[in-house]
């Protein structure tokens, strides 16, 4: 009835992934990360307690009683060791998206498949780091409810994000795939003093991949 949902956290926290599931009994449970198997996760909730680096991945739950199998959507945990002189700044662009939805000042961004599109009518933020050592760039967006034509777009039906960025507006050369359709942050790391351009794109279950949104910007120093 509901998927398990990832999460982007600090190392050291406490992250609980669970799903609600209705069916005949008796019922089965078994998790897994990155497609392995994980070794004692067979009930419905997985807790992971003071996590660290190692425990980002992208998880998901098989359940199965006599009669059938069924998996869940990937949630994908993120665990970030953040610098104290992270701080963000947003430099948005302020222009519409394909669904002429206007974007608000912190930038919204749309991500439609070509045929069967999603609107993504989700905001995308960005901020810079002063530390020399460790710039970044944090981006974030809202998952995508409807698609281009109007209906209704459910979670299991997003695969996820393509991110394409680069140093100007029309070099945008660099992507980066987001697996889950319920992550909605991503943070890039070691970058170069400069600004740097970014769109975003989504990935539907079929892996038809949408219209990239507007261009956004950011800076670090």
């Amino acid at each position: 009835m509901t998927q398990p949902v990832g999460v982007v956290t600090e190392a050291g926290e406490r992250v609980s992934l669970t799903a609600n599931i209705i069916g005949g009994l008796p019922m089965s449970y078994q998790w897994f990360k990155d497609g392995e198997l994980i070794e004692g996760a067979t009930t419905s909730a997985l807790v992971l307690g003071s996590v660290s680096i190692n425990d980002s991945g992208a998880y998901s739950l098989r359940v199965s009683n006599p009669s059938s199998v069924v998996t869940s959507a990937t949630a994908e945990v993120v665990v970030q060791v953040l610098s104290a002189d992270d701080e963000n700044a947003s430099q948005p662009d302020d222009s519409s998206d394909s669904t002429d939805d206007q974007y608000v000042a912190d930038n919204q961004n749309s991500g439609d498949s070509s045929d069967d599109a999603n609107s993504n009518d989700g905001q995308q933020s960005n901020g810079g780091s002063n530390d020399t050592s460790s710039r970044s760039i944090s981006l974030s967006w809202d998952i995508p409810v409807e698609r281009e034509d109007g209906s209704d777009l459910e979670l299991y039906e997003i695969n996820g994000y393509v991110i394409k960025y680069g140093s100007s507006a029309g070099g945008m050369a660099n992507t980066i795939n987001i697996s889950g359709g319920n992550v909605t942050q991503y943070t890039l790391d070691n970058l170069n003093s400069g600004t740097y351009y970014f769109a975003i794109a989504t990935v539907d279950s079929d892996d038809v991949q949408g219209e990239f949104s507007s261009t956004i910007s950011a800076g670090v120093n």
